[in-house]
């Protein structure tokens, strides 16, 4: 049997001409993992980020990155109600 797993990595633009798209994206992600996980319920789920100009305070001088290997749905969502009851 075929393994149908899909991986998605997200892929952000943290540079400063996309500050204005940053929170229109981190609220489409949800509803886009779920349409996902309609279709392909074995999908991974990875993040990751770059910036076009590295030498920043937000970046550390790094291009890109991986912000969080692939992991499934059920996971992000445990990991962030963890981080919102933290900050």
């Amino acid at each position: 049997m075929a393994n149908n797993s899909l991986d998605l990595v997200f892929l952000q633009d943290l540079s400063t001409s996309f500050d204005d798209d940053i929170a229109i994206v981190k609220g489409l992600i949800p509803e886009l993992a779920t349409a996902v996980r309609n279709i392909e319920p074995d999908t991974r789920f990875g993040f990751a980020s770059f910036v076009d100009k590295p030498r920043t305070a937000r970046t550390d001088g790094y291009v890109y990155q991986t912000d969080l290997k692939l992991i499934t749905l059920e996971l992000i969502i445990l990991v962030t109600q963890i981080y919102q009851k933290l900050n």
